[in-house]
């Protein structure tokens, strides 16, 4: 049985990262760097890599932008068993009116009814057999750093130098992140507004 999983709503417009383009990101970054000759060592890289983009991909996720998705929920007995891929619930709504809900395990106990479900999910695992067109899940503003990520955890043994600098760039992409999340605002009007 597969795992269920729930649409992602994504910015019109916005093209995602593959996992292919990201490979060839990777290698070209680590070749432009001149310490380390990507082409020489491309098979032990490409044996790394899915490990390490699924570790990068979840930190990022779990604690700098969560993957946010929206699922169309139909509640019979009571109980809706989340999402494989949910984290947290953030909201479920009835049209406009937030519902309130009770959480027991990975149990949701709301009134029969359909709903529209709010949760920040995990992405899915990458591994040795995900595709190369496979789009990451996180968000576009977090794709930088997650090559920087991918590239320091690369040259972690190996080059400890480089290492410093792309966990440097690393750190630096996620402190622009949440520097940008703590400068934006967000209005929410729950019934309406009289003027």
């Amino acid at each position: 049985m597969g795992r269920e999983t729930s649409p992602i709503f994504y910015k019109k417009g916005v093209k995602r990262l593959t996992l292919g383009e990201a490979k060839r990101k990777i290698m070209i970054e680590l070749d432009e760097s001149g310490e380390v000759d990507a082409l020489e060592n491309i098979g032990d890289y490409s044996a790394k890599l899915p490990d390490i983009f699924n570790t990068v991909q979840k930190e990022l996720a779990m604690f700098c932008k969560p993957v946010e998705k929206v699922k169309d929920i139909a509640v019979r007995n009571g109980c809706y068993v989340e999402p494989d891929d949910c984290y947290e619930i953030k909201a479920i709504y009835n049209g406009t009116k937030r519902m309130t809900f009770e959480k027991v395990a990975d149990t949701i106990k709301i009134n029969n009814g359909t709903y529209k479900m709010v949760y920040e999910a995990i992405p899915a695992n990458i591994d040795e057999n995900t595709e190369d067109d496979y789009e990451f899940e996180i968000d576009v503003d977090c794709q930088e750093a997650m090559i920087h990520g991918v590239c320091a955890q690369i040259c972690i043994n190996d080059e400890p130098e480089l290492y410093q600098t792309y966990f440097e760039r690393y750190n630096l992409a996620i402190a622009n992140i949440n520097d940008k999340l703590s400068k934006s605002s967000k209005l929410t009007f729950v019934g309406g507004v009289n003027l």
